[in-house]
C-alpha cells in the first residue's frame, strides 16, 4: 500500500511540474513506470487521479485528460504484449505513448473546441 500512495504522489508531482515546468505527459510516464514494475494492480486509481489533478492544474477537461491517458495507456500495453521485454522497447515505448497522449490531447481539444 505504501508503494501506491509513494506513486499517486509522484503522479500528482509529476501532474504539476507538467503544468508549471515541462510539457511532457510525465504523469503518463510515471503510470507506464508503475505498470512496467508492478503490472495492472491499482493502475485504475493512477490514471484517474493523475487525469484529476492535470486537470486541476491545467484547467482542461478532464475526460478529454482520461480519455488520451486511456488510449495511450493501451497503445503501451498492445506494444508491451507484442515486443520483448527489454529495457529500449520499454522506452522506446513510453516515447511512443508520450507522443500518442499529445496527438490525443490535441484531437481532443480541436474536437471539443469546433463543437
Amino acid at each position: 500500500m505504501t508503494k501506491l500512495l509513494v506513486f499517486l504522489l509522484f503522479v500528482v508531482v509529476a501532474s504539476v511540474i507538467q503544468v508549471c515546468l515541462i510539457p511532457l505527459p510525465l504523469g503518463l510516464a510515471a503510470i507506464l513506470v508503475w505498470f512496467i514494475l508492478y503490472g495492472s494492480k491499482h493502475i485504475v486509481w493512477l490514471v484517474l487521479m493523475s487525469s484529476i489533478f492535470l486537470a486541476i492544474s491545467a484547467s482542461l477537461p478532464a475526460w478529454a485528460i482520461l480519455l488520451a491517458t486511456s488510449v495511450a495507456l493501451a497503445l503501451f500495453i498492445s506494444g508491451k504484449s507484442f515486443f520483448p521485454n527489454r529495457l529500449a522497447t520499454n522506452v522506446g515505448l513510453v516515447a511512443v505513448s508520450g507522443i500518442a497522449w499529445e496527438i490525443s490531447m490535441v484531437a481532443l481539444l480541436k474536437l471539443t473546441s469546433t463543437l
